[in-house]
């Protein structure tokens, strides 16, 4: 099982933001006896953290003029600082366990990017570090309807390996269309994206959005949320974990085309293989309206058949 590098940019650490991204950080830490941490940013006791923590801080970093760092910038810097080959780019309210980094070693690709969907913890929910491997915790919260599998719309972690962000455009992180932004660079190069769903678990702990000026309607309406958008329509469409490449599952890495939505499937193909394709427009709305008709839908995951195959 090999070390990974962790890069984050947190919140202002006070309040249940600073127990939860401290937490976080132990969480990482605590995966492997080399894990590395680097946090970037100067958001107020992110420095104090660090030092408490024993992890790297890099307070100055490119980012917009309200202080948000850029993707490209936080990989760029771990392309050179980092010690680790296989990095992971994560919100800092994540939760791990283990079987993420035996997950990664199951990976041959030379270059790929590994996400999946994020179980939401509910708001309020006491945490301890030993929790996160506990199954009966997570049990009793599923089946008293306080534990959600979030949509494959959103991802909050990115694996990948050093150097492949390479010629990336400016992507704002924690800003909507982030993720997707990511997902629809990597399709359009080539690069496989791997769904690790139904191979890693990893929790969510619950935060609303009072430290963003502006809220919930800046984080995903604002002007870096449109830009990052506009990076996702090159690609035709919005992309999502339901257009990987590639799923994990204990058996093995298996092909994905759109998680049984055939059509979609199809579409994430042509889109790659011929961007420029005349007519493709034609193509995304008749599979929109499709869609949305309910003719087609992609197969989902339920929260409890996925303990249940993790546990096998």
């Amino acid at each position: 099982m090999q070390p990974l590098t962790f890069l984050a940019s947190p919140k202002t650490w006070d309040g249940v933001a600073a127990r939860h991204q401290e937490l976080a950080v132990r969480n990482w830490l605590s995966l492997h006896p080399d894990n590395e941490v680097i946090l970037y940013g100067d958001a107020p006791g992110t420095r104090e953290a660090c030092q408490r923590l024993g992890v790297i801080h890099v307070p100055k970093i490119a980012a917009t003029p309200k202080g948000i760092p850029y993707f490209g910038a936080i990989a760029e810097h771990a392309v050179q600082y980092a010690r680790h080959d296989v990095q992971v780019y994560l919100n800092c309210d994540i939760l791990l366990r283990q079987n993420l980094l035996d997950s990664v070693g199951r990976i041959t690709f030379p270059r790929f990017l590994m996400i999946g969907q994020r179980i939401d913890l509910p708001e309020g929910e006491p945490l301890r570090l030993e929790q996160v491997e506990d199954n009966v915790w997570l049990r009793e919260l599923t089946e008293n309807g306080k534990l959600f599998l979030h949509p494959p719309a959103g991802s909050d972690y990115f694996v990948f390996r050093r150097g492949m962000w390479t010629g990336l455009p400016i992507i704002t992180i924690g800003r909507g269309a982030y993720d997707n932004a990511l997902i629809a660079w990597c399709l359009l190069q080539g690069i496989p994206v791997v769904d690790a769903t139904l191979a890693a678990t990893v929790l969510h702990q619950f935060h609303a959005y009072g430290h963003v000026g502006g809220g919930q309607q800046e984080v995903f309406q604002g002007q870096d949320a449109k830009n990052n958008l506009a990076l996702c329509k090159q690609f035709g469409f919005i992309p999502t974990l339901e257009d990987a490449t590639w799923m994990l599952r204990k058996n093995g890495l298996m092909q994905s085309y759109g998680r049984g939505d055939l059509m979609r499937g199809l579409l994430d193909r042509i889109l790659r293989w011929f961007p420029g394709c005349f007519g493709r427009s034609i193509l995304i709305r008749v599979w929109s309206v499709l869609q949305a008709r309910r003719i087609i839908r992609s197969s989902t995951i339920q929260i409890g058949s996925l303990f249940a195959f993790l546990e096998e």
